[in-house]
């Protein structure tokens, strides 16, 4: 009988063969995984630039991570990224969510919530392994969620400000407050200290005579708040009040600041310098007793005009004008103080500002030059016209910054010119070009018009001002805002 030898390596010598050659005949025992990935999705991201506050609507999905040498094979976590880019800084802002799966091929996550987050202007997802550093690694492409933020602000609102000039005592109540100082180099990214100081400044004098209080926040990312401080104390002579808020730990970063004027009185919670500048040129110019009778009839503090008997509010009135003139700010706080700590100023801010000669209907109907014929205009990607559907979209943004008594910090437009006949209609005539900004220069057009007579305020330098600046989206013309003034920078 014939038995069968075992090989050398305890197998059949002719079985061996014919393993093998089955293993080089036969096919594989299934398809290759197809390629995986993962795509992001940004269904919804509003941003509140003053707060922080974001409220986002994600969707991440994922195929194909579990095949050999994918993501999740064995272990993988996912995220989905923060990121700051403005075309010069890339910086990583941490991440809006993220967790861990295992052996997971496809995944479907959905993140919806309302929270504080840190500046970011883009998006993206990455799913990686946990502990095989070799495998593969998805990643989304880029989403664009928001421009760079605008700078934040802080301000003051004076309830209550008198001071006798006599006896130096000062009752005051003042809350300050600040949005958006959380931003990227904004002063709260880390600690932060505020602070009102006290200023005296005439023109000739510029001197800090110290501050109403201060404190540093021991919290990260605090966007916004308020303070207020209330007391009577004894205080030197003040023009001005300056609200500082500035970085306190480590993190560098800018520092905000805000002056008010309050003169050693003021009752109304309205920035004064249009005023000032409004009666400084009639002071200089008009007798003292002719001053003061504008004041009176005006229905200001001073009561009417007896020539036979004049008040003693009136008489002291052309003192103040007699001793200070033309120095509008000793005149005003001497004023405020003999009617007794109230002075109306509506009329000063309204209804007596210089805002140049009243336009002829003829005026008002053609506009003024410089004019440039549209097929003149040069194409630079910004639309030309603005869909007057968009003015009311962004009417309560420009009327709280913009309109005259508003309380928000910026520019202001007079109470009698028509922000919209401005932006809509007279802004036409003038060609729309890139934002001045570079950072806002691929989305954002603005156009800066010269009007016949002032349209406004501008913040930046207080001065009545003729010209005016209306900002449009690139892609559509819709109005962004519009203000009295040439574009912040």
């Amino acid at each position: 009988m014939r038995t069968w030898s075992r090989g050398r390596f305890g197998y059949p010598a002719v079985g061996l063969v014919v393993l093998l050659l089955a293993s080089l005949t036969a096919g594989p025992l299934a398809d290759p995984a197809t390629a995986g990935g993962a795509s992001l999705s940004v269904l919804r991201w509003d941003v509140d630039y003053a707060t922080g506050n974001v409220s986002y609507d994600l969707a991440l999905d994922v195929t194909g991570a579990a095949a050999v040498g994918a993501p999740c094979e064995a272990y993988c976590s996912w995220r989905i990224e923060l990121w700051y880019r403005d075309g010069t800084t890339e910086l990583s802002r941490g991440s809006v969510a993220g967790g861990s799966e295992s052996s997971a091929n496809d995944l479907s996550i959905r993140r919806t919530a309302t929270t504080v987050l840190p500046e970011a202007t883009h998006l993206r997802a990455v799913v990686e392994p946990k502990y095989n550093a070799a495998g593969a690694k998805y990643v989304t492409g880029w989403h664009e969620v928001s421009t760079p933020f605008p700078t934040g602000t802080v301000w003051l609102e004076v309830g209550k400000w008198f001071r006798d000039p006599a006896s130096g005592s000062a009752e005051y109540d003042v809350t300050l407050s600040w949005a958006g100082a959380a931003q990227l180099n904004g002063p709260c990214v880390s600690y932060c200290r505020w602070r009102i100081e006290i200023w005296y400044q005439d023109g000739t004098t510029d001197e800090w005579r110290g501050g109403l209080g201060g404190a540093t926040v021991y919290a990260q990312n605090t966007w916004s708040t308020k303070v207020s401080v209330a007391r009577t104390e004894q205080l030197p002579s003040v023009t001005h009040l300056r609200a500082v808020l500035t970085p306190a730990g480590r993190v560098p970063g800018e520092t905000y600041e805000y002056w008010r004027f309050v003169g050693d009185h003021m009752v109304d919670d309205r920035d004064v310098v249009p005023y000032e500048i409004a009666l400084a040129a009639p002071l200089a110019a008009a007798a003292s007793d002719r001053f003061c009778d504008v004041l009176a009839v005006a229905g200001g503090a001073l009561p009417s005009v007896e020539p036979d008997s004049p008040p003693d509010a009136w008489k002291r009135c052309v003192e103040a004008v007699r001793l200070y003139g033309p120095n509008i700010r000793k005149v005003l706080a001497a004023v405020a103080t003999a009617a007794g700590g109230s002075l109306a100023i509506d009329y000063l801010l309204d209804e007596h500002v210089d805002e140049g000669p009243t336009p002829t209907p003829e005026e008002e109907a053609n506009p003024p030059l410089p004019w440039v014929p549209p097929d003149t205009w040069e194409d630079n990607g910004c639309e030309r016209t603005i869909p007057p559907e968009s003015v009311e979209a962004v009417a309560d943004h420009v009327e709280s910054r913009h309109a005259w008594g508003s309380e928000e910090p910026g520019s202001k437009f007079y109470p009698r010119v028509d922000w919209r006949y401005l932006a809509t209609v007279d802004a036409l005539r003038v060609p729309p070009s890139p934002s001045s900004k570079p950072e806002w220069a691929d989305f954002r057009c603005e156009r800066v018009v010269e009007f016949h007579r002032h349209v406004g305020v501008d913040q930046v330098t207080g001065k009545p001002t003729r010209t005016y600046t209306v900002v449009t989206r690139r892609s559509d013309g819709s109005l962004v805002t519009t203000h009295p003034g040439e574009p912040k920078r």
